[in-house]
């Protein structure tokens, strides 16, 4: 009488893990079965899925459980989606960036020691350097460039959500009633999603490419720095893939977890397309940060929102906020109902725009957009400017509009750096809600496992 109420309790684990029922078998390069079925859903393929080269075969895509850890398979890593582009990065990216050697890891989550020189190499964590030195930028035109870290004029804010999309088996309030708040007020967004979550929430996914901006944020959420060439290559791919194959779009856009970020993994980005994007430190609610007593990703969101409607006059920035848990997605809509309350007597002067809009850049570029093809004497990626010629490109792609004065780039430090790093190491402590809500769940579904079995 064990085993049924035990089996019933795996299967509800693997659905509120996102766990794919699916063999981990080698990658087949040959078009694939569509649509997938996964235990928590079906995959329905966009109208040009198959389009895209070296689609993953059913069985052949990473976990879509992230607290595992990063794609470690070499069934994964070795997939022709991930050789034919590390041989494109590879070719492209001065070996010297590539020597850059990666950060050693701390913990399940953002704690990285930093093995480089953080300043010349322009990593964000310790230094919040968004723009690699200039003689970096002369050197690798085609493969490094600034980030976009902040809209252009004043009063304009980038509206920007991590680590999504969730779905309604992750909590009451999920990136559903995101997506229905930001319809009411008829705002678009930048969405920027993990793979292993989209493999969780296809259709809510398809319902973010329908009217926003989806960019990516690799599959498992894990800090860039401390992968190797290869595992970064496959963190992007498979999620650029998925993309693909729910949408038919290849995002223009991309954000590295935690912000960690260097100038091997921004070259690594940018040989394959991808212009990366930052935010403001004085901009990120922190509504997925470790709290103090007392505070809520409600408050520490409301408050933040408060601050940036209190100045009728201020450069252009890009927030942070996530649709991760139905806390910070909670907090994002009552922020949302703010802003509408706060306009309602004109107290609320920002235009809020996704971050393609800001920029006067279309959200997602042609297949085979990499380096060389179109880039700017100034150092901007390939393609840059170029609309997408995909069947049935969102509405979320936006026609260039004239740029106004540059914002400010000052930002203040991370509150998780820490000065007590060992010599020559950065150790950076960002926030670690992401893991630590499905852990927790995860925790919960093992006790429900437990009692079953008395």
């Amino acid at each position: 009488m064990i085993a049924t109420p035990l089996l019933a309790a795996a299967l509800f684990a693997h659905m509120v893990q996102g766990q794919a029922v699916v063999a981990n078998v080698p990658p087949s390069n040959t078009a694939p079965q569509l649509p997938y079925t996964l235990l928590t859903g079906t995959w329905t393929p966009a109208a040009n899925a198959a389009a895209y080269p070296n689609m993953p075969a059913v069985g052949a895509w990473p976990d879509s459980d992230e607290t595992k850890g990063h794609i470690a398979s070499a069934d994964m890593l070795n997939a022709k989606l991930v050789t034919d582009a590390l041989a494109i990065v590879q070719k492209a990216v001065d070996p010297k960036l590539l020597a850059i050697p990666p950060s050693i890891r701390q913990d399940d989550f953002s704690a990285v020691a930093y093995q480089g020189d953080a300043g010349a190499n322009c990593y964000w964590p310790a230094t919040q350097c968004t723009a690699p030195a200039a003689a970096d930028l002369a050197l690798y035109p085609s493969v490094l460039f600034p980030d976009v870290a902040s809209c252009p004029g004043n009063n304009v804010m980038g509206l920007t959500y991590d680590d999504g999309p969730s779905g309604p088996e992750q909590g009451p309030v999920s990136s559903l009633d995101l997506l229905s708040q930001l319809t009411t007020m008829n705002q678009k967004a930048t969405f920027f999603n993990v793979g292993s979550s989209m493999a969780m929430n296809p259709a809510i996914t398809q319902q973010m490419c329908q009217n926003h901006e989806v960019a990516v944020h690799t599959w498992t959420h894990a800090p860039l720095t401390s992968l190797d060439t290869q595992t970064i290559v496959a963190e992007i791919k498979y999620t650029e893939a998925l993309i693909w194959y729910l949408c038919g779009v290849r995002p223009r856009y991309a954000r590295a977890p935690y912000g960690d970020v260097d100038n091997r993994v921004r070259a690594i980005f940018g040989a394959l397309g991808y212009e990366m994007v930052m935010w403001g430190t004085a901009y990120d609610t922190d509504d997925a940060a470790d709290l103090q007593p007392g505070q809520t990703a409600l408050s520490v969101t409301l408050a933040a929102w408060n601050k940036w409607a209190a100045s009728a006059n201020q450069p252009g920035f890009i927030g942070l906020e996530h649709s991760l848990s139905t806390n910070t997605t909670s907090a994002a809509i009552e922020a949302l109902k703010l802003a509408q309350t706060l306009k309602a007597s004109n107290a609320f002067p920002l235009t809020m725009e996704p971050v393609g809009q800001c920029q006067s850049k279309s959200s997602y570029v042609p297949l085979g957009s990499l380096v060389g093809s179109t880039a700017a004497a100034a150092g901007a990626p390939a393609a840059s400017g170029a609309s997408s010629t995909v069947a049935a490109v969102p509405s979320a792609t936006v026609a260039p509009k004239p740029s106004g004065a540059a914002a400010a780039s000052t930002q203040s430090a991370p509150t998780g750096t820490s000065a007590a790093a060992p010599p020559g190491q950065t150790i950076h402590n960002g926030a670690a809600s992401l893991g630590v809500e499905k852990s927790a769940v995860a925790a919960l579904v093992a006790g429900v496992v437990a009692y079953l079995a008395l």
